[in-house]
């Protein structure tokens, strides 16, 4: 355990570029990561196909379990600006082997979310388009290159850049967004129910609303990446807790888009949204012309885009962490930044190389759009138990640092979050889910077995992990 200004250790001795970017750049740091539009094309179709007409309740229940996670991640923002991000929270409050576990647990999320949701997703959302474009094989390869190549050079070319477009996009996206599913509810009038809020849509069941859950979650995942930027933001302490809240607040768009949607194309048809091709502009083209088809198009293929560059941006810089810690990641080869841009450029041309290899594998396999949505059973599973762990680190923490203790945000919120996510694990994996979904629930299993192993192993030999602090 480590005191928030003890044993700390000078950030610019490692190269990241201190006050790069303010509080607009981390609020849509997280925005972008949650990439709303895109959600609707990849995320929330496929949490239709488990959960059908309740698919509105599952993004509700996303929104408010994340609520109480962000909680956690607000509470040790103020104290611990790092690059170490989540894994550094868990160093801090429960030591250095929860530090590695959780490490690499967040590997097994963001490395596949990437891939997964940015190039699969992207990739399907212009293959699906039209059947003579998807009657082509594989042309959904070439797709993805373009879209790596953009991300790869802006996120080489340093974080400012990928956050001013992506606060000034991220803006217009919202907005869209929220006004034109306004105009969607308003359109679909008697088509408006609270039953979607319910479990009557799935017969009153809860396995498949829990499942769906595990996906849905994931929707909102993003919301919390901004603690990854802390060493490059300004006044870190002040600017990463106020994103947290910020944009939480925007993530409620999610709720209402997901709903429009959902009564937009009928509440007892929902079987058929996840099976049709690109079924989100299928509603906007009923509802508001072809123009706003388009629109909507582009902006979810932009979304898509925002989405590499936020995650590029929370993963490069906690597997640096990483490396320099020397864990999971050799100090030696990619605890170094590039001299002139100061970013881990080393670590985001691994990210870039594995990225497209798992794509390619798991889009032969699947196809693009099943191979983007499969994955986020194991991806949902890592997220939230990496959110459990720091649940606890935050209540060891707080005590012995002699933080003065604050009942409800400090216990009873992480204690709750952990119920609720321990509710819907159990929910979602017993019994196992059919293939293949099992092949993915079986793949994060042994993920995290080999993740305790490394974790025992690899602790013995290092220090004190996470200590790098910045104000």
């Amino acid at each position: 355990m480590v005191d928030d200004n003890k044993d700390v250790e000078p950030v610019k001795n490692y190269g990241l570029k201190r006050n790069a970017v303010g509080l607009i750049h981390a609020v849509f740091q997280s925005q972008s990561h949650v990439a709303p539009a895109a959600d609707i094309a990849l995320l929330i179709t496929g949490t239709a196909a488990i959960a059908l007409g309740a698919t509105p309740l599952v993004i509700l229940l996303a929104w408010a379990g994340y609520f109480l996670l962000v909680n956690t991640n607000y509470q040790f923002s103020k104290y611990i600006s790092s690059a170490a991000g989540y894994y550094g929270f868990a160093a801090n409050g429960l030591g250095k082997r929860w530090g590695i576990f959780t490490g690499w647990l967040f590997l097994g999320n963001e490395m596949l979310a990437y891939p997964a949701f940015a190039f699969l997703g992207s990739s399907s959302l212009i293959y699906l388009l039209t059947p003579q474009i998807s009657s082509i094989p594989y042309l959904w390869i070439v797709f993805i290159l373009p879209f790596m190549f953009f991300v790869f050079i802006i996120e080489y070319l340093g974080i400012k850049p990928s956050l001013n477009y992506a606060w000034i996009a991220g803006l217009i996206e919202v907005l869209f967004l929220v006004i034109t599913s306004i105009i969607i509810i308003f359109l679909s009038g008697p088509s408006n129910t609270a039953s979607v809020f319910t479990l009557a849509p799935v017969g009153g069941k809860l396995q498949p609303v829990f499942l769906a859950f595990i996906i849905g979650f994931t929707t909102l995942a993003g919301s919390g990446s901004v603690v990854a930027i802390a060493e490059e933001t300004k006044e870190p302490k002040k600017n990463i807790p106020m994103a947290l809240v910020l944009v939480m607040i925007i993530d409620l768009s999610v709720i209402l888009v997901t709903y429009a949607l959902t009564v937009g194309w009928g509440v007892s048809n929902m079987g058929t949204f996840a099976t049709s091709p690109d079924p989100g502009l299928i509603v906007y083209k009923k509802y508001l012309g072809i123009i706003a088809e388009i629109a909507f198009a582009v902006i979810i293929y932009n979304s898509y885009f925002m989405f590499g560059l936020a995650i590029n941006n929370s993963l490069s810089r906690t597997s640096y962490g990483m490396a320099r810690d020397n864990i999971i990641f050799p100090k030696r080869y990619f605890a170094v930044t590039h001299p002139k841009y100061k970013t881990p450029h080393r670590i985001i041309i691994l990210i870039t190389v594995f990225g497209f290899f798992f794509a390619l594998i798991n889009g032969l396999i699947f196809g693009p759009f099943n191979g983007g949505v499969y994955p986020f059973i194991m991806i949902g599973l890592m997220l939230i138990l990496t959110h459990m762990i720091n649940n606890f680190a935050l209540i060891r923490y707080v005590r012995a640092n002699k933080i003065k203790m604050k009942i409800i945000q400090h216990i009873i919120i992480p204690v709750i979050g952990s119920v609720f996510l321990i509710l819907a694990i159990y929910y979602s994996f017993v019994p196992l889910p059919s293939y293949p979904y099992s092949i993915y629930a079986i793949a994060a299993g042994v993920w995290i077995i080999l993740g305790i192993i490394y974790a025992l192993i690899k602790s013995r030999n290092v220090e004190e992990i996470a200590t790098v602090n910045v104000d």
